[in-house]
Parts: structure tokens; sequence; C-alpha cells
């Protein structure tokens, strides 16, 4: 949404500069702008800086960032869980995310996976540094892989309920890209508060 709304802004700021080429084109050739062509332009210029106050607004709430790295190898038969510290080696990646009210964006990238990504997830642990097992993710990422699936970007704009804004706030979020390789996570990281350090 905020990507549909950067391109109208753009779109509206295009107009406006069509409208002042035309105004200017009309003072040198002598001639008049008419009352409703003035209007029109006018509606559209206000359109645009609603437009603009609107992603402002959205860009302006609380940040967070997470540095992705390496799941930890685990074995648990009973949680069917195997990761062996090769089958991720290496592997890392970053996120920032904005909550807005109760809207949270989050956008991120990937790279040097062992194995091609399959998904990413954002999810919700009792604590920060403790993931949930067996891991029922809040809200799945839109993922975009390289050629050969090593390495990407993932994004999603999701409405979180109170319990869920709660737990953003006190670090319990966090995102994991999962791997062909190691299926149950490749790479995690919690979404802590960015204070700008």
């Amino acid at each position: 949404m905020v990507n549909l709304l950067i391109e109208y802004c753009a779109f509206t700021i295009c107009v406006a500069a069509v409208y002042i080429r035309c105004i200017l084109a009309a003072k040198i050739l002598g001639g008049g702008v008419s009352m409703a062509f003035n209007r029109y332009i006018a509606v559209w210029i206000a359109a645009g800086l609603v437009c603009l106050a609107v992603t402002a607004a959205a860009q302006s709430g609380d940040k967070y960032k997470a540095r992705l790295s390496a799941v930890p190898s685990l074995s648990s038969r009973g949680a069917g869980i195997a990761v062996t510290a090769d089958s991720v080696k290496g592997a890392e990646g970053t996120a920032m995310a904005t909550l807005g009210g109760k809207k949270l964006t989050v956008s991120g990238s990937f790279e040097k996976f062992a194995s091609p990504a399959t998904e990413a997830n954002l999810f919700m642990g009792p604590a920060m540094g403790a993931r949930n097992y067996p891991g029922t993710a809040l809200f799945k990422l839109t993922l975009v892989k390289a050629a050969d699936g090593k390495s990407g970007t993932f994004s999603g704009m999701f409405d979180l309920s109170a319990e869920q804004v709660d737990a953003l706030k006190k670090g319990k979020m966090y995102l994991q890209v999962h791997s062909e390789g190691s299926p149950t996570g490749h790479v995690v990281g919690w979404l802590a508060r960015d204070t700008g350090k």
C-alpha cells in the first residue's frame, strides 16, 4: 500500500509539473488559462499533498530492526528438528520494521544461504531470544529470491492485534527465513526498537 501511495504522489507531482509548464506557455504566448482548468489542477495538487501527508505518517511510526543470523544447530526428534551447523553456516540478513498504530510494515534481505530459500515468516516467541516450537507463523512474508535462491528480499504489511503489538514492543517478535536444507529455519532475528545506534 505504501508503494501505491508513493507512485500516486509521483504521478501527482508530474501532473503539477505539466500544469506549471502549461501556465508558462500560455503566458509566453499571451493566452490565458481557464478557471475550470485551474480548479481541476488545484484538486490534483491538493490530493497530492494529502497523499504526501499520509505517506509521511505511515513512515513516522515506531522503528524496529533485526540482524538475522544462522539458527543454532539443533536436533530434536520429538519436535522434528534437525539443523546441522554446516547446513546454515555463514548465512545472514537484516530487517527493518515500522509500526504505525497497529499496522506493521516489514522489509529485509538475506544472503549466503547454503540452499535455496523457501519462505519467510514472522513469529511470536515467549521472550526475546526464545523461538516458539513447533513455530506456527503469525504472518507469511513475500519472498523474492535471486536466481540461485540463496539470497533475496522479503516484505510484508500486517494488522496486529493489541497482544501482538505488546509482544513486538517487548521484543518477542522474530523473523525467520527457511530453506530447502533447513526447513525449520535458516536464519532468525528478533525485532528490537531502533534507537539509531
